[in-house]
């Protein structure tokens, strides 16, 4: 178990470095903006576009749980994933002065390879998870590795954005990707089997969805993840007239609480049996709420660390959900295809506070109006579940 929690850890590690916020994303928004003139509208497009793979996560999960690569069905897509990653940014640091093309197909071929790489991760965790304890453990591994890796890329990248060309960031963002490389070929046990089919695999998914168990879930993610949301950086930067520099520094600090937050959960899995979807709604409803409280520098910095840690909280044992649900033999398909629904609903609450905002509802307001949803609506969720057995971690 050790040692696949170290594997979980680089594996996240290793989705912050490279996009996820990534040790380029500061050198590469300064670059898009500075010297290749992109206006804010275009900057957006540009982030939006290369995380399109992230929502083509099923496809990934569908071609890594039915069709074995030489075999193997985790190792060896895993050592594609890190190779091509690494020849993009290599690829990408040989350029000088890359254009905007150049750079769009380049930061697309790694955003490809660390969203499949993600569900290879999560299918692995599910496998070896198996139990709650052993689900809940693994996955807080995973996200103490990406929180403490975002801290030290944001900080790194803004140095980086201010005293270093493009090229360098691009070089060093090659490091850590083939650090995974190597220990994945070097340490992931794994059996060849060639026996497993996309049919199979669609059979057992579609059995598992017969059952009560998944569709519910199912259900209860959606309803969970809908929650109206408020827009914090337009607050921010009209209303409370923060600067770039303060709000980098308010990400890291939700990345530390977030980092802190998956320690703990990791921690309590180990010793009791947590009740997983009360904490979920907890979580998420007190993430929601903390912004309420943001009116000022000081407040914002507190905010920010509560928020992160609800958030681990929340997130976690929504994800502990999903992945009990998953059915042997389709775990990679079956998971991704559940949080790609989980992202789709929180990018829906994420629009539904934006356009509350903009009919005039106060930042705050909104804040209070998504916490109090979550806790209505959870609430009721939480009793349906114990009154029918259904959902239990």
């Amino acid at each position: 178990m050790n040692t696949l929690m170290a594997l979980m850890v680089l594996l996240y590690a290793t989705q912050a470095a490279c996009i996820n916020p990534g040790l380029a994303f500061l050198p590469l928004a300064s670059y898009l903006s500075d010297s290749l003139g992109f206006s804010a509208a275009q900057l957006a497009g540009f982030q939006a576009t290369v995380m399109l793979p992230w929502f083509t996560k099923p496809l990934w999960g569908i071609l890594t749980d039915g069709f074995p690569l030489w075999g193997y069905r985790v190792k060896s897509y895993l050592a594609l994933c890190g190779v091509v990653i690494v020849a993009s940014f290599i690829g990408l640091g040989c350029w000088p002065q890359p254009s905007a093309s150049v750079l769009m197909v380049g930061i697309l071929m790694v955003s490809t390879g660390v969203a499949c790489a993600d569900v290879l991760a999560d299918r692995l965790m599910v496998i070896e998870g198996r139990t709650q304890a052993g689900i809940n453990r693994l996955q807080a591994a995973q996200w103490t590795g990406l929180g403490f890796t975002a801290i030290a890329m944001y900080g790194l990248g803004g140095w980086l954005a201010d005293g270093a060309s493009l090229s360098w960031a691009f070089f060093l963002s090659a490091l850590l990707p083939l650090l995974s490389l190597g220990w994945v070929l070097r340490h992931l046990p794994e059996k060849a089997n060639y026996t497993i089919t996309v049919k199979q695999n669609w059979q057992r998914f579609w059995q598992a969805l017969q059952q009560p168990g998944l569709r519910q879930t199912l259900v209860w993610v959606v309803l969970i993840q809908v929650s109206p949301l408020p827009v914090d950086y337009p607050y921010q930067r009209e209303v409370l007239a923060f600067d770039n520099t303060l709000i980098g520094q308010l990400k890291a600090l939700e990345y530390l609480g977030l980092g802190l937050g998956a320690g703990a959960f990791g921690w309590g899995a180990r010793q009791w049996r947590l009740p997983l979807l009360p904490l979920a709604i907890i979580g998420s409803a007190i993430a929601t709420l903390s912004l309420a409280f943001m009116q000022d520098a000081t407040s914002a910095y507190g905010v920010y660390g509560i928020r992160g840690l609800a958030q681990a909280v929340g997130m976690l044992s929504l994800l502990g959900l999903i992945a009990a649900r998953c059915p042997p033999g389709a775990e990679g398909f079956t998971y991704a295809l559940m949080v790609s629904v989980s992202n789709l609903a929180m990018g829906i609450g994420l629009v539904m506070g934006g356009q509350l905002y903009d009919w005039g509802l106060s930042f705050a307001g909104v804040a209070a109006m998504g916490a109090g949803y979550l806790v209505l609506c959870g609430g009721a969720i939480a009793l349906y579940a114990r009154f029918t057995n259904v959902g239990r971690g």
